[in-house]
């Protein structure tokens, strides 16, 4: 974890803006009923209920693992299923990648982890 905190200190020192996005979609390919581009790095919950996909795009040396909060749940602490390394990097802001979501959710969130916690549901 060290690594990352030097890491991240070290490029906003010389100025490197390296964001990662993602747009949760309703459908299995990224192109139905898309919603607005949120940033990875946000710990907060996403009411995203009954999105199928989710889009990425920009760039992030970060580790991201995306957490499913049930259907009916309103505690988005509450973790049944989790995706884990979801952050594909596609690279430049001009590259997209569209993954499928393993699981039907009432929310989401990402975290910084190259894995899983264990579920708490």
């Amino acid at each position: 974890m060290k690594l990352y905190t030097i890491l991240g200190v070290a490029m906003m020192a010389v100025g490197i803006n390296a964001d990662a996005w993602a747009q949760f979609c309703n459908d299995d390919n990224c192109s139905v009923g898309c919603g607005e581009w949120v940033k990875v790095g946000n710990p907060g919950c996403l009411g995203e209920s009954g999105r199928k996909s989710v889009n990425f795009k920009g760039d992030s040396d970060w580790p991201y693992a995306l957490i499913y909060t049930p259907v009916g749940n309103s505690q988005c602490g509450c973790q049944f299923a989790c995706d884990p390394n979801i952050w594909p990097n596609p690279g430049s802001m001009g590259s997209y990648v569209c993954k499928k979501l393993n699981a039907d959710a009432s929310s989401f969130r990402f975290i910084t982890a190259t894995g899983c916690p264990a579920d708490n549901c």
